[in-house]
């Protein structure tokens, strides 16, 4: 949802600069990625549904953090929680776990899809909603 408007945003943050608002911008992605296969493995042990939600305990500390900073380094470490925290390769585990084989196919299309337009959806928002709240709204903070 920020993505549209962070560039814009960042400027009113302490210490940014090219290098660090691309920093802020692919921090996510960095970490998302990075704990996708250890928060599998976890959730293979500890079960779904408790990694799902230890992670999004995490996205929202991560989405509190960025909303409250006023400098870039704070984004960052809140960009940075917030991809540790998403859960996506643990819910597409989940929708396996409770579908039958034969339904299974189906469910994951229909979680794809819900993906893919939330996306786009989010890039219609994120203006409007950055016009409405600002970024810091939108993060979760009226700042």
């Amino acid at each position: 949802m920020i993505l549209p408007v962070f560039a814009v945003y960042a400027q009113t943050l302490t210490g940014t600069s090219p290098g660090l608002l691309g920093l802020a911008l692919g921090i996510y992605g960095l970490t998302q990625g990075l704990f996708q296969l250890p928060f599998g493995a976890i959730s293979d042990r500890l079960g779904r549904k408790q990694v799902i939600a230890a992670g999004l305990v995490v996205f929202i500390i991560g989405s509190i953090i960025a909303a409250l900073s006023s400098s870039i380094e704070g984004v960052i470490l809140g960009r940075a929680l917030q991809g540790i925290g998403a859960v996506g390769s643990t819910i597409m585990a989940l929708v396996a776990d409770l579908t039958r084989v034969e339904h299974r196919t189906r469910a994951m299309a229909i979680l794809g899809v819900s993906i893919g337009f939330t996306f786009t959806l989010a890039m219609i928002l994120g203006p409007l909603l950055n016009a409405w709240i600002s970024v810091p709204g939108i993060f979760g903070s009226r700042r």
